[in-house]
């Protein structure tokens, strides 16, 4: 099969340097604003925290007591995982929000 063959004329150059050109002068007068302008308040410092790991269980056979309290340890550490963890989708949409 034959390739096609794409053919360049000075047309095609001058209408292209026209666009970009209209583009470029559009854009200037769209009110660009420029990094130092933008100010966004960084996420609490507690957001960015790595999440607590999981209780390290003893090599031996747990009792009943020993297995709720780890079990207890374990859910606290989740929960506040979770807290973080929707603060900072919360903290990320608005920033997100802030700069459209």
């Amino acid at each position: 099969m034959d390739k096609p063959v794409i053919v360049i004329t000075l047309e095609h150059i001058r209408i292209l340097i026209s666009v970009v050109l209209l583009l470029l002068l559009t854009g200037c007068q769209t009110g660009l604003v420029s990094s130092e302008q933008i100010r966004l308040d960084d996420p609490v410092p507690s957001l960015i925290i790595p999440c607590a790991m999981a209780v390290r269980l003893p090599d031996r056979e747990l009792t009943q007591s020993e297995v709720e309290k780890y079990w207890l340890m374990d859910r606290y550490k989740l929960v506040d995982c979770r807290g973080k963890h929707h603060e900072l989708i919360a903290w990320s949409r608005m920033t997100v929000e802030a700069l459209k």
